[in-house]
């Protein structure tokens, strides 16, 4: 785990020396895309670059998928949902598809349809995506203990990954159990001793326990971290209360997510 700007950087310049190479290769083009969304936040060129890389090779699964994630943070759900299937009829049977077929629905809010499809995932496969969409989908229904059991099943698959341990710390937070929260974020505060933490996930669990000025005030300290997680800003409910704040719209709108 490196800063954003450390390993994106690197990226950028890989990807830019196979174009040189090869302007035609698919994967370069995907390279390039996942740098312009999650480093750069330029959604009309990454978008160019998704299309490029598909148009080149229609049967890049992780091309459609990506841009399927693109599609549905920019409030497009259609054509994310239309990318997402077409992914899935390359490969019906990837674990990891099927489960982000679950995460289009739980984003829009179908829980039913969520659930059923990241339960077909996990019988596919088990992988850390299916475990923590279906935390997702618990801690949506209130059900805070079988949530923060999928996200530590996750987090077992994916040992020092801090999407799930900020998970787990919400639930905690969403439910009441704040000691156990605040142990999170102590932990998490611990380990950026030793690597690089993006601290932007703690707003998360600072938004659970009601803590309103800490969390904004994180997300626009860690806002030119430019990390993913900036994609979801407006897609993410567990942000629901923060919403309404004028701030937390001016990074949405900083993040290029107004349409």
């Amino acid at each position: 785990m490196v800063p954003p700007s450390e390993a994106y950087t690197l990226a950028r310049t890989a990807a830019a020396r196979a174009l040189q190479l090869d302007e035609e290769l698919p994967e370069a083009h995907y390279a390039v895309a996942i740098v312009k969304t999650d480093f750069e936040r330029d959604w009309p060129g990454a978008e160019r670059e998704f299309q490029r890389a598909i148009s080149l090779n229609p049967s890049s699964v992780d091309a459609h998928h990506r841009y399927s994630h693109m599609l549905e943070a920019l409030d497009r759900p259609d054509e994310s949902l239309a990318e997402t299937e077409r992914a899935l009829a390359i490969d019906p049977f990837d674990p990891l598809i099927n489960a982000h077929l679950g995460w289009h629905y739980l984003s829009i809010g179908k829980l039913d349809q969520a659930a059923a499809q990241c339960v077909k995932a996990l019988n596919l496969g088990e992988t850390y995506f299916v475990h923590f969409y279906l935390g997702r989908v618990y801690e949506e229904r209130r059900r805070y203990d079988d949530a923060i059991a999928e996200f530590t099943r996750a987090h077992d698959l994916f040992k020092g990954d801090t999407e799930s341990m900020t998970a787990i710390g919400h639930a905690y937070a969403a439910s009441g159990r704040r000691r156990q929260a605040q142990a999170v974020i102590d932990e998490l505060d611990a380990l950026g001793h030793s690597r690089y933490v993006s601290h932007g996930y703690k707003a998360l669990i600072y938004a659970g326990l009601g803590d309103k000025e800490r969390a904004i005030a994180i997300l626009q300290q860690t806002f030119e971290e430019s990390a993913e997680w900036l994609m979801y800003l407006n897609l993410d409910s567990r942000y629901q209360p923060l919403r309404a704040d004028a701030r937390f719209q001016e990074l949405v709108r900083r993040a290029g997510l107004v349409r």
